[in-house]
């Protein structure tokens, strides 16, 4: 008796597919060199050496897309520089006169204002006679208000209770300069504005391009530290071409017969040249331009363009200027922040910052006034400069820098004054 044993046509192909069969056919058909020399060696050393050289070199290759994947989505950029000649908007320009309050106006405030009898309390006989010969040459030509200042500020310069931010005394200058600040910006902007120079006073000429400008194309930034400030900008103010004959003008009148004695340290203009629409800062970005001289000032323009996420951070200023109405820029940030860190800590804010509030139409916002008030914002300021209470501020994602190039001489001459004068010109 026979049987028959019938196999399935796959059983031979699933006994050959072993790992070893898979490999071994792999190695015959594949174009990698390294898998073929392994199963065509002999020697059983050759085997090893291939092998080790077939793992060093896929150790490599991993490591090599590793690279390629982390730079990849590291999002890399490149800067490029572009050197040219285009047309460009003139900055805005922002000026003060160095002297914040005109001397005849401070007499129309009352005897008990406080910055007032500051004013009167300060004489240049009191300060060092070192100082005081700076006045000499001028007082015969100063224009005095009628009347003798009699009364005396109960605190001399040595007595002003004020400190650094390290608790250290103040030499005597800076405490004047810091008090009168103090008492000044106590004052209600109305007054500030009506105590200091007025555009309509100081603009004697304004051209550009040939086309005249006039006071209305100004606008008023009050400060502590210089009073009325002006600005001039206008998307209609288009550099075409570089040279004299393509800028702004200004001859502007100082009125240095109105200065304050013993308080005002020199004569002049406060200058700050910033990107349109931004805030001005010329206390700390500004530079000094001196009477009886023309000044004639070239820019040569950086403009930074940075992109943003993924490769990148930066900030477009969106938010910011919907809240200010002003400009991004990465100073006025921390500025800010400072004073956002105050209004929720003190509950109030800086009283130096007073303009900034108002440009923006926020008006629901005290400053800070009280003693707890002020000793809670110089915790804060402390802080702040400490890094313990950090202000981020990302970069502008658009920054415009200008480097400035100053030259100047006496103007005008003796004739040319005396002619312009006859001919009804500038004066």
């Amino acid at each position: 008796m026979s049987s028959n044993t019938t196999k399935s046509p796959t059983d031979g192909i699933r006994k050959r597919k072993t790992f070893a069969g898979v490999m071994t056919r792999f190695a015959g058909k594949t174009s990698m060199q390294g898998p073929s020399y392994i199963l065509s060696a002999r020697l059983r050393g050759a085997k090893i050496v291939w092998t080790i050289l077939l793992v060093l070199a896929l150790v490599a290759m991993a490591f090599h897309l590793y690279y390629l994947c982390h730079q990849y989505f590291s999002w890399p950029k490149q800067t490029s520089v572009e050197l040219g000649f285009k047309n460009l908007q003139m900055p805005a320009l922002t000026f003060c006169n160095v002297n914040p309050v005109r001397n005849s106006e401070i007499m129309g405030l009352s005897d008990s204002d406080p910055l007032r009898a500051l004013v009167d309390a300060v004489d240049p006989s009191d300060l060092d006679p070192r100082l005081t010969d700076a006045y000499k040459g001028i007082s015969s030509t100063n224009t005095q208000p009628q009347g003798k200042r009699k009364k005396r500020f109960t605190n001399s310069l040595e007595e002003l209770n004020l400190t650094s931010s390290k608790n250290k005394p103040l030499d005597g200058v800076t405490a004047l300069e810091r008090e009168f600040e103090r008492l000044y910006m106590q004052e209600n902007r109305d007054t500030r504005i009506a105590l200091g120079h007025s555009i309509e006073d100081m603009l004697i000429y304004c051209s550009y391009k040939g086309q005249s400008c006039f006071s209305t194309n100004f606008t008023l930034f009050n400060t502590p530290q210089y009073g009325n400030c002006y600005t001039i900008e206008s998307t209609d103010f288009i550099s075409k071409d570089s040279g004299p004959s393509h800028s702004l003008k200004l001859v502007l009148d100082v009125n240095y017969r109105d200065y304050l004695k013993g308080i005002t340290q020199g004569y002049g203009l406060r200058v700050d040249i910033h990107s349109p629409g931004t805030i001005p800062d010329p206390h700390r970005n500004g530079f000094y331009i001196s009477t009886a001289f023309e000044t004639d000032i070239s820019l040569e323009v950086l403009d930074i363009n940075r992109i943003g996420y993924p490769y990148g951070t930066c900030d477009l200023g969106t938010s910011f200027q919907q809240k200010y109405k002003r400009k991004y820029t990465r100073k006025a940030c921390q500025n800010l922040c400072q004073q956002e860190t105050l209004l929720t800590d003190c509950g109030c804010y800086d009283m130096n910052q007073q303009e900034i509030f108002y440009i923006a139409g926020i008006t629901d916002k005290e400053v800070c006034n009280t003693t707890a008030e002020l000793a809670c914002q110089h915790s804060v300021y402390q802080k702040l400069a400490d890094k313990i209470i950090p202000c981020k501020c990302e970069q502008e994602c658009r920054e415009v820098h200008y480097k400035r190039g100053v030259s100047t001489r006496q103007w005008p001459t003796r004739d040319y004054a005396g002619k312009l004068h006859q001919t009804g010109g500038l004066f």
